[in-house]
């Protein structure tokens, strides 16, 4: 369970097979565990003070999500390793 149980997930991407949920300022994994009829969901808290904007800026490419919060655009890949990604400090488009 997060720690924050009221914090709603806002946005949601699929990535290399990994759901991967956004908040306003958390991001968690989220997977199915166990199976039949014994399923249930698990919610890992990933990174604390990264979260999105809205539900629309939030995008998969490759092996990354690239979400926009309000300090720039922001990369998570799939093993939650989070990368600061910014037009104006690489200079370069993605």
């Amino acid at each position: 369970i997060p720690d924050t149980p009221t914090n709603e997930i806002i946005a949601m991407a699929t990535v290399s097979g990994k759901l991967i949920g956004f908040s306003r300022d958390r991001m968690y994994f989220i997977q199915k565990e166990g199976g039949g009829g014994a399923a249930f969901m698990r919610i890992v808290e990933i990174h604390e003070g990264y979260g999105t904007l809205t539900a629309k800026t939030v995008g998969a490419i490759g092996s990354s999500v690239y979400f926009l919060t309000n300090r720039g655009l922001k990369t998570v890949t799939t093993q939650g390793k989070r990368l600061t990604t910014s037009l104006l400090q690489t200079g370069r488009m993605f």
